[in-house]
């Protein structure tokens, strides 16, 4: 009996000691990582500002690079969390493959676009900010690249708000114009990208924070106008007591109303909209969009559109 427990802490013993060598075997597999170094020692088109240290040396190996991914620096947080959501998105896209057919059935295509736009988005900046350390070349063309990315998936949320969410009375009036302005407003967005970038560290601040920031805003504004009157009237009725907005929503004028068909108050509208496109009757609809958790993901799952061809 003590024979054989005494083999068995010897192995045991065996066993924590080779565990012991595993650091050990890892270090001498894989190949030699060059430290980190400060913005001083790269060139100023990589220095980002307040940003002192965890710089990747240039002109590596692309061996070194892919495994960077597995080291700490000052793109590790930006690269991981464009590839998580990559892979996050692609398997959404395998489920949603199981029930939707993307082939077959037209009315599937916005969301196929927009899937795809995002897996292309995400793709593009885990690839910019793994890949765009290694020369000045590859800098500006992965980052140029991120900025395509971003373009497509803002013209991808625009189809899909306009094909599923848009109301009737506004297609009409829109449908000849809003996706050739989607499209503008895109290829604005990464043209004013891509200049800030290049002149980064050339240009005033406020003028690459103006290139950068106004065209993608006006394009958000543009793109998600479908729904923003449901997303103000959401928005709307969570104001407190004694706002401007609110006390004007709820104001009952006085008076006598001339004769003739009453005028279409928004808040029909919106009455009439919400019915048509959520299925909320009247009489819960403020209650219903007062409940931002509850508001926020029906305005998210807008049934599609009919289709009025």
């Amino acid at each position: 009996m003590a024979t054989i427990v005494m083999e068995r802490i010897g192995r045991v013993f065996i066993s924590l000691q080779q565990i012991r060598e595993v650091p050990r075997m890892l270090t001498d597999a894989a190949p030699s990582m060059p430290g980190t170094i400060r913005d001083t020692e790269v060139p100023y088109y990589f220095r980002e500002r307040y940003v002192c240290t965890g710089y990747r040396p240039l002109y590596q190996n692309w061996r070194y690079y892919f495994l960077s991914l597995f080291q700490r620096h000052n793109e590790t947080i930006n690269i991981w969390t464009h590839l998580l959501a990559f892979l996050v998105i692609l398997v959404r896209l395998q489920q949603l493959a199981e029930t939707v057919d993307f082939v077959g059935d037209p009315h599937s295509w916005p969301l196929l676009i927009l899937i795809l736009s995002s897996l292309t988005y995400s793709a593009f900046s885990a690839a910019a900010h793994l890949l765009g350390g290694k020369s000045e070349l590859c800098h500006y063309t992965f980052f140029f690249l991120d900025y395509v990315g971003v373009a497509q998936y803002q013209y991808g949320s625009a189809v899909v708000h306009f094909y599923y969410a848009v109301d009737e009375s506004l297609h009409r009036h829109v449908h000849g114009i809003f996706m050739p302005a989607a499209t503008v407003l895109s290829c604005l967005s990464c043209l004013g990208c891509c200049y800030g970038k290049y002149f980064n560290h050339s240009l005033p601040t406020w003028v690459r924070k103006v290139c950068q920031v106004v065209p993608s805003t006006v394009a958000f504004f543009w793109d998600s106008s479908p729904v923003v009157q449901l997303r103000w009237f959401g928005h709307l009725v969570r104001m407190p007591p004694g706002r401007l907005p609110r006390e004007v929503f709820q104001a009952r004028p006085a008076g006598r109303r001339p004769r003739g068909r009453p005028r279409t108050r928004w808040r029909d509208y919106i009455s009439n909209l919400a019915w048509e496109r959520l299925g909320i009757p009247q009489s819960e609809l403020v209650n219903v969009a007062r409940e931002r958790e509850v508001w926020g993901p029906l305005l998210e799952l807008l049934p599609p559109r009919p289709d009025t061809g």
